[in-house]
């Protein structure tokens, strides 16, 4: 292989990102919710009421959570 080639490959490793477990957390919550696990409403307005109705729903269990 070329020294350029081997460059552009060195590059190109795997970086994680710096919040990327945020959105991958928040995804697993939201797929706790059955209906969220995979889209099955025919409106748009309906999975955003979902999507609204199962974020409620995370945090009110967190906000009524008792103190450890």
């Amino acid at each position: 292989m070329h020294a350029a080639h081997l460059s552009i490959m060195h590059q190109r490793r795997f970086q994680v990102l710096a919040r990327r477990w945020v959105v991958e957390r928040t995804i697993g919550w939201l797929t706790t919710n059955r209906r969220l696990a995979k889209d099955y409403e025919r409106l748009v307005e309906t999975g955003e009421m979902l999507l609204y109705l199962a974020m409620s729903r995370i945090l009110l269990r967190r906000l009524t959570r008792k103190e450890r």
